[in-house]
């Protein structure tokens, strides 16, 4: 038994380097024959690459099983068509490269389709945020019970797989984790697709698990032995000739599950993106010639179907599009005919529009220059007006006792200034407010209320920076008042100030796309909140950092919209609303490879805040203290949260 988690991911990675071995099987292009002698093809080639990590020297116990367990998977792979690599023993950056020479070898032919299996160590860590983190493991990474610091910088994590993933053209790619593994790349799955020709035309990347997190996996894989089987067609599966991955993700929880006795639960889904969790994987079985070629032609049959109907309908807008045009051509040409019963009549009427225009915009300009010379002389009697209260203040504070200068404010005593700010901040009238505590202190002599005046002023002043230039509403002048904005907070912030909602809208163009993206589900913390539909409609748009987390008090998931958000957290949720707004995917990993130091002595390159925080302050949209830290764990104020909004609006010209 392996308690470090003894990992088989399917994976897209490694070739060209000189210690790899190489299986010379040719891939080979999955096709059928038609009646008519005509070849339908599936797959233009099939491709795999399989990885062992036996030998490991830092720390972590030596897997002699994974040798045979590499040789098994070849050999039903090559059964199967697949041009297989297979990589042993690799370092971090040996596996870095592998991984991108093997994509850009096989995985840019769309109708390619490529199959990633990993043999070796694994390991989940518990980030500070509440989720976790998986790795899978090279040979020469530490044990992070020894070194964690160069475990996390030598091992190779889950989001960096979802990177490669995505880099992927070839539209079908599966992978597969023999481990006990947890983390949150890819969304659970229950059933088989009913449309298996709908799902073979569309992209896909899957996964498929042996355990859950904490669970052991023994030295004599079940997982591999029951995927033999399935591929091999000693199971119920494939009795249409076929198996999608889908099914056998299906058949591995419940195979898998029996025979280790309940020791190991098997998980099985798609990415968490729209654009590629539409299709399935497909093994073609052994099966007669006639029983495939039924399968593929009854497949490509309804594909072209569904081309075909949507070829009609392009074609019946544009002819209906067509006539309506023309039929408002043709009235507009007999509106001109009737308006201008002569070429005289008409020439007479385009001058007359043209005086016309000509006078409206000197009656414009007149109007605009009363407006402007109205708004000076407004300011400079309000100027005049300030200076003369300046100066009677003066006086009046001249003639005052030396011991203290004492107002009497609704049966107590303070400054008149202060009291007067704390009036005007309480009406969220942050400019007056800022005016009277700088007034306050102004004066000539130091008050009871002058340290008080002084956060007042600090405070007033920052809400009043944040706010330069743009129009807030109410919910966000509220917030801006608090000390620390809780996950409703920003919520309501993101959606009622940003319009966030309407801004990832407008960057789907196909209506039915935006009309599927709903909330699965209401947490029951939110329910009677002030801010449920803010929330829910940050749910929808599955904004990372914002979304439920699983309470083990309750065993449900909750928003927690009381949970104070830390400034790592905010530039975390930050992050993926640049990524959103921008479609620019190469921003999850902008500063993730070849950062030896960082410029906040608290915010190691290691950090998983450490890409986030980058991002956001290399653009201006988040700021490091003075002290020369950032501060991941220091809750963010309303104002720091509007001024981070504001410059994320003004570099996206957001108005």
């Amino acid at each position: 038994m392996k308690k470090n988690i003894y990992i088989f991911i399917f994976i897209f990675i490694f070739v060209s380097l000189p210690f790899y071995l190489y299986a010379e099987t040719r891939g080979l292009t999955i096709n059928i024959k038609t009646p008519d002698g005509k070849s339908v093809d599936l797959y233009n080639g099939s491709f795999a690459l399989i990885i062992g990590a036996s030998n490991y020297t830092e720390g972590w116990p030596k897997l002699p099983g994974v040798k045979k367990d590499v040789d098994a998977v070849k050999a039903v792979l090559e059964e199967q068509g697949f041009h297989v690599t297979v990589v042993m023993d690799p370092k971090k950056d040996q596996m870095v490269q592998a991984f991108e020479n093997f994509i850009n070898k096989y995985g840019q032919d769309q109708d390619n389709r490529l199959l990633f299996y990993f043999a070796g160590h694994g390991y989940t860590v518990k980030m500070t945020y509440g989720e976790e983190m998986g790795y899978i493991v090279p040979v020469d990474a530490p044990n992070p019970h020894n070194d964690q610091n160069r475990f996390l910088s030598t091992a190779m994590d889950m989001q960096l797989i979802e990177v490669f993933a995505k880099r992927i053209q070839s539209k079908h790619a599966l992978f597969l984790f023999d481990s006990c593994f947890s983390g949150s790349l890819f969304a659970l799955s229950r059933a088989v697709p009913e449309s298996i020709s709908y799902k073979t035309a569309r992209p896909v990347r899957q996964f498929i698990t042996s355990g859950g997190a904490d669970e052991q996996v023994p030295d004599t894989s079940i997982f591999r032995q029951q995927f033999i089987s399935a591929l091999k067609g000693e199971t119920n599966l494939g009795k249409d000739g076929y198996i999608t991955g889908t099914a056998l993700g299906e058949y591995l929880q419940d195979s898998v599950v029996n025979y280790s006795k309940g020791a190991q639960h098997p998980q099985y889904g798609k990415i968490r993106n729209p654009n590629l969790d539409k299709g399935d994987f497909v093994f073609v079985l052994n099966k007669t010639n006639d029983e495939q070629s039924m399968f593929i032609i009854h497949a490509e049959e309804q594909r072209v179907n569904e081309e075909r109907k949507s070829i009609k309908k392009e074609k019946e807008k544009y002819e209906h599009d067509k006539v309506v045009y023309a039929e408002r051509e043709k009235e507009e040409k007999e509106k001109l005919i009737k308006d201008a019963e002569s070429a005289e009549k008409m020439i007479a009427l385009q001058e007359e529009r043209r005086k016309l225009e000509e006078e409206r915009k000197e009656i414009d300009r007149i109007r605009i220059l009363g407006k402007k010379e109205a708004l000076k002389r407004e300011r400079e009697k309000k100027k005049i007006e300030e200076e003369r209260e300046k100066i009677e203040k003066k006086k009046l504070y001249a003639n005052l006792p030396k011991d203290g200068i004492k107002y009497t404010i609704s049966g107590g005593e303070g400054g008149e200034n202060y009291h007067n700010g704390l009036k005007y901040l309480s009406s969220l009238e942050f400019r007056k407010a800022r005016d009277k505590f700088a007034d306050e202190l102004n004066s000539s002599r130091e008050g009871p209320f002058h340290a008080d005046a002084d956060k007042a002023w600090k405070k007033t002043d920052k809400i009043v920076r944040a706010m330069a230039g743009i129009t807030v509403g109410d919910v966000g002048k509220q917030i801006a008042v608090k000390d620390s904005v809780t996950r409703a907070d920003l919520a309501a912030l993101l959606i009622d100030e940003m319009k966030l909602d309407k801004l990832f809208a407008g960057r789907i163009h196909v209506k039915s796309q935006i009309d599927k993206m709903k909330t699965e589900f209401i947490p029951a913390d939110v329910l009677n909140h002030s801010f449920k539909e803010e929330i829910l409609t940050i749910m929808k748009w599955k904004v990372r950092g914002l979304e439920p987390k699983y309470d083990t008090a309750t065993k449900a998931y909750l928003f927690k919209p009381t949970d104070v958000v830390k400034r790592g957290e905010m530039a975390f949720i930050l992050e993926d609303v640049l990524i959103k707004l921008t479609g620019d995917e190469k921003l999850v990993t902008a500063y993730f490879f070849g950062q030896d130091k960082s410029p906040y002595p608290d915010v190691k390159p290691t950090s998983p805040f450490y890409n986030a925080v980058m991002n956001m302050t290399s653009r201006g949209i988040m700021e490091g203290e003075l002290s020369g830290e950032f501060r991941i764990d220091a809750p963010v104020d309303g104002a720091e949260a509007l001024f981070a909004l504001r410059v994320l609006k003004q570099k996206m010209n957001i108005y």
